[in-house]
């Protein structure tokens, strides 16, 4: 059992892990198929735009797989991404720079991540400060 009383395995930030490192993947290896699910038109995750692509999943992988296994440094990093990225997708979303169906997946994503964190945090299960070693870390 886990701090919260919660099984590790059921904790909304280990939920968040799998996702997490789940879009990485999918950002290093973008398939036409999942690209028009996105809602992107062919062709366009090519050229810089897939470097930039891939270097989001990199950047997803390694929160995601942080994020799993409790490692404050990425508990805190997570802290400060999830809320940039939702202002960043909200922007694109406004302004319409990405299809639709990518904005508001990428907005359910960015709000999910950050109740998660939030809820871990209220049940003392999150909090970057006591990860991995339960005892509190300097900042």
């Amino acid at each position: 059992m886990s701090r919260d009383g919660q099984t590790r395995a059921l904790r909304p930030t280990r939920a968040l892990g799998a996702v997490q490192m789940a879009i990485g993947l999918a950002a290093l290896l973008p398939s036409p198929r999942a690209a028009r699910w996105l809602g992107l038109a062919q062709g366009d995750v090519e050229g810089a735009s897939l470097y930039i692509f891939r270097l989001f999943g990199i950047r997803q992988v390694l929160l995601g797989a942080g994020t799993w296994s409790d490692v404050s440094p990425i508990l805190h990093a997570n802290w400060l991404i999830q809320p940039a990225d939702l202002a960043l997708f909200a922007h694109a979303f406004h302004r319409q720079y990405v299809p639709r169906r990518l904005s508001v997946l990428s907005l359910g994503l960015a709000l999910s991540a950050i109740a998660a964190l939030v809820y871990e945090h209220n049940a003392g299960g999150a909090d970057p400060r006591t990860a991995r070693s339960g005892k509190p870390a300097s900042i």
